[in-house]
């Protein structure tokens, strides 16, 4: 993405400006080593705390629920990351449109 002069921007234009870049660094960081490893260590943990769960006492409340955060809260990060790369590729195109319509 060519870096366009903010200063002439709109504040539209510099929202989604500021989201393509949130969605480039997000899918920088995906593809990165320490993207893969941290993906790699979450879904790990959602493994271990889903076979925990279906171990665990169905009567003891407490631990279900603290098993039930711990194997969902990985695939919410993961889902966080997808949902910004989205978000900045939908803001590039609109910005892209924006700029077509410029010409």
């Amino acid at each position: 993405m060519s870096i366009p002069d903010i200063e002439q921007m709109d504040n539209d234009e510099r929202t989604l400006y500021a989201q393509a870049l949130l969605g480039q660094d997000a899918d920088d960081f995906f593809s990165s080593d320490l993207g893969r490893y941290i993906i790699g260590m979450a879904l790990q943990d959602e493994k271990a705390a889903s076979s925990e769960l279906r171990e665990v006492d169905p009567t003891d409340a407490a631990k279900v629920s603290n098993l039930q955060i711990k194997a969902n809260t990985p695939a919410l990060a993961i889902q966080w990351l997808a949902n910004a790369i989205e978000e900045g590729r939908e803001a590039l195109s609109q910005l892209e449109q924006m700029n077509d319509t410029e010409l």
